[in-house]
């Protein structure tokens, strides 16, 4: 299961582009917290072409 799983995690949620369970509420925690530190400092999300 992790060797299909792409290293580039979207950290912006609120693009839509995964799907979510109720296992992911953590991670997910994790990601909307990251986010709201990059841009209290100016950055984006970079994410991969």
């Amino acid at each position: 299961m992790l060797e299909s799983t792409d290293p580039d995690a979207i950290v912006d949620m609120g693009r839509k582009i995964e799907m979510h369970m109720p296992s992911d509420c953590p991670g997910m925690i994790m990601r909307k917290r990251l986010l709201e530190l990059f841009r209290q400092h100016g950055e984006e999300e970079q994410p991969a072409q």
